[in-house]
């Protein structure tokens, strides 16, 4: 077996995704860098070590042309995240830095005098990440539901919250450090970046690896959702914000009801909280997919910022999430709940019984973002979603389409184990970033996974290609996408993707190296 600096490398029998979307297999070379034994007394310093260790793997993929797959949490349901031969877990690659004021550019820090950088290694847990902010009174200004993903592996499929005004995570991204071959790699930033030269001379200095400072719109625009597809992440530079807590709110509505399907037309909440003068920072609707006369069918999350001495300051460990925006653990209450077939009107009653459980209506305390986006409750090997992303103008045609797709396969005895859950984003510059209009619907169905929920999937994907609805899916989720899907979509983002991917990797052993195997499916290799 090959052997890495600093490295610790093994094969692994049998392998799988967390939610078991994608069958086992083994993984003859699978490399944790920064593990080692007893080395004496000259051990380098840690980014020294990373970088020595990624240069050894990366050379050795070149040389023996062999795909170089990163795993993370192993959380995305695709096959963004299906390895070849050759794995790299990024594991202890999670060191975390605040960039130096004086390494700022003085535009930079005369636009943003509140926002804080900080260069984080992109094997980063976002729970960790949230820890090491709040000791330093600071946040990141958007994240997933959860906290569990790495932070590259959250930016390269597109990672997002609810945030009306703010975005996906990749959207407040500032640079990318990406190895792109053995001997090769680059500091990305926009071409007015955030960062001097500084940074990228502190990072030659402390990882031995050569970095070229590239300041270009269309390059940084490819690398915020990568798909782990244009070289190695090994850090990003986050602006993160002063801490902040978030207060919430809970509505119980039916299913029905004309407030909460108004809002999703216009977004306009104040129709939803009469007693609240300030538009919310986060919302969102889930919906019972086969409601009950009677009980409660839509439930309305509405979250507004407040300071963040509003809220404890006590680390976030891992807890149970506030019923939040982690509909995976309502999956696992459901996977608990239901064993073998069960009639309609029994799966009907237990969803809306878990709904009403998660979202109990009334207002929250205000907590700081590590507490309220905790730890997935999803068990391994349960789970399937699929999150389709439609211009907001759309989301009500959407839905009545879903709903029609529900209604009829449920007619057949075939059901959704889960919930339908909407979030509106706004418009990303990222080449592939899902949130390509002004404002866009996220419409996610997690569910417990069988064959029935899958074709649920499919019949709603093949729906909204009928209704001619533009539509993509999550990344990092299963999806309906095929390249003609992608252009309807994408447009040209797709050939600048693709131009962008050579610029950054003009060597075509360096494209194979370091190709995921979503990108033939939807026609980008």
């Amino acid at each position: 077996m090959v052997s890495f600096p600093y490295t610790e490398v093994k094969s692994v029998k049998r392998w799988t995704n967390y939610s078991g979307s994608l069958p086992e297999r083994g993984i003859p070379t699978y490399c944790t860098p920064d593990v080692f034994g007893e080395t004496g007394n000259a051990v380098p310093r840690k980014l020294r070590r990373n970088g020595e260790a990624l240069r050894s793997i990366i050379a050795h993929c070149f040389e023996s042309d062999t795909t170089l797959t990163t795993i993370g949490s192993r959380w995305s349901f695709s096959k963004i995240v299906e390895p070849g031969k050759l794995v790299v877990d990024p594991a202890n690659l999670n060191a975390i830095y605040q960039v130096k004021r004086d390494w700022l550019d003085a535009d930079y820090k005369q636009r943003r005098p509140e926002f804080s950088p900080m260069l984080v290694q992109g094997g980063t847990h976002i729970g960790r990440l949230n820890r090491r902010l709040l000791q330093r009174g600071l946040a990141l200004q958007t994240s997933g539901a959860g906290d569990g993903q790495r932070l590259a592996g959250a930016l390269s499929t597109g990672t997002h919250g609810s945030a009306l005004n703010v975005g996906a995570m990749h959207d407040t991204a500032l640079g990318f450090h990406l190895i792109t071959a053995p001997d090769q790699s680059v500091f990305l930033q926009p071409k007015e970046g955030a960062c001097g030269i500084e940074v990228v001379e502190w990072l030659r200095r402390e990882t031995g690896l050569f970095v070229e400072a590239v300041n270009d719109d269309e390059l940084f625009a490819a690398a915020q959702v990568g798909l782990g597809s244009l070289g190695f992440v090994h850090a990003i530079v986050m602006e993160t914000a002063p801490l902040y807590a978030l207060q919430t709110r809970i509505l119980n509505r039916p299913f029905g009801d004309a407030a909460v399907w108004n809002t999703l037309d216009d977004l306009d909440t104040r129709r939803l909280h009469p007693d609240v003068d300030a538009p919310p920072f986060h919302f969102e609707v889930v919906f019972h997919p086969y409601p009950v006369t009677g009980r409660p069918g839509a439930f309305v999350k509405l979250m507004w910022k407040r300071p963040g001495d509003e809220a404890p300051h006590d680390s976030p460990m891992p807890a149970a999430p506030d019923m939040s925006s982690d509909h995976m653990g309502l999956i696992a209450a459901l996977s608990a709940a239901i064993d073998g077939p069960l009639p309609s009107i029994a799966i009907r009653l237990l969803v809306a019984e878990q709904l009403e459980k998660r979202y109990k209506p009334g207002d929250r305390q205000p907590a700081v973002p590590g507490m309220v986006f905790g730890p997935s409750g999803l068990p391994a090997g349960h789970g399937a979603s699929t999150e389709v992303v439609v211009e907001q103008s759309q989301t009500r045609r959407a839905l009545e389409l879903l709903y029609e797709v529900l209604s009829t396969q449920a007619a057949r005895g075939n059901h959704l184990l889960g919930a339908v859950a909407v979030r509106f984003i706004p418009r990303t510059q990222a080449l592939l970033g899902m949130s390509m209009r002004s404002m866009n619907a996220y419409i996610e169905l997690p569910s417990i996974r069988n064959a029935e929920v899958l074709e649920i999937y499919r019949l709603w994907w093949d729906a909204l290609e009928v209704a001619a609805i533009p539509f993509t899916c999550h990344w990092g989720q299963m999806h309906g996408m095929t390249p003609a899907r992608l252009r309807t979509y994408f447009g040209d983002r797709v050939d600048r993707f693709r131009t962008a991917r050579q610029r950054l990797l003009p060597d075509d052993v360096a494209r194979r190296v370091f190709a995921s195997r979503i990108l033939p499916e939807v026609g980008l290799d």
